[in-house]
């Protein structure tokens, strides 16, 4: 399956669709929502979830878990956009514009939400080892993903700004307007390998 947001006539939908045909398997309507999240929706043990973001003055926003075989809803959160998330263990983190936020993967309920510093930011956010890194343009923000804490923020070089971090192989990699940079993830003493 293929599943993807569409919004139409005001109206936004998720929907399951045949690789192979094309053929559409289920949609599921969100009425009074926001359109799907530019965010790629995430898929595990047969559920599926994603978040939607603007759509018409008044329009509410949340994050949704859905069967992905059905399309039936499983649970969701309202008032929160998602403009970037990120899945690891039981939690699913997420920003949306001004606040990280945290859910229980596994009933939908709220964990935290916490605010960054500086003005809104639609940047991506990644999770690694008990952190949660968001590429802000006013710094790279570093949560406790246990608990929200602000712990850090880390200006950008050079009067640029932060737009994506990603992390693997034992580093966070922010990217600013300017370079690549490779950082140390938080916490860490030893020499990077």
């Amino acid at each position: 399956s293929i599943y993807i947001g569409q919004w139409t006539n005001g109206t936004g939908y998720f929907k399951s669709i045949d690789s192979k045909t094309m053929d559409k398997f289920w949609s599921f309507e969100l009425p009074g929502f926001g359109g799907v999240s530019n965010m790629t929706p995430f898929y595990e043990n047969n559920i599926v979830y994603f978040g939607t973001v603007y759509g018409p003055t008044g329009s509410k926003n949340g994050f949704f878990a859905l069967d992905a075989h059905t399309g039936q809803e499983i649970w969701r959160q309202e008032g929160i956009n998602t403009y970037s998330a990120d899945m690891s263990g039981d939690r699913i983190f997420g920003v949306n514009g001004q606040r990280v936020w945290a859910l229980d993967k596994q009933t939908g309920d709220l964990l935290w939400i916490t605010r960054g510093q500086g003005g809104h930011s639609e940047s991506n956010l990644v999770y690694y080892e008990d952190y949660v890194y968001w590429a802000h343009g006013g710094g790279l923000h570093i949560f406790d993903a246990e608990t929200g804490q602000l712990l850090h923020v880390e200006p950008p070089p050079n009067g640029s700004f932060f737009w994506l971090v990603t992390a693997g192989k034992g580093r966070i990699f922010a990217q600013s307007n300017r370079h690549l940079y490779a950082f140390a993830p938080w916490g860490h003493t030893e020499p990077l390998e």
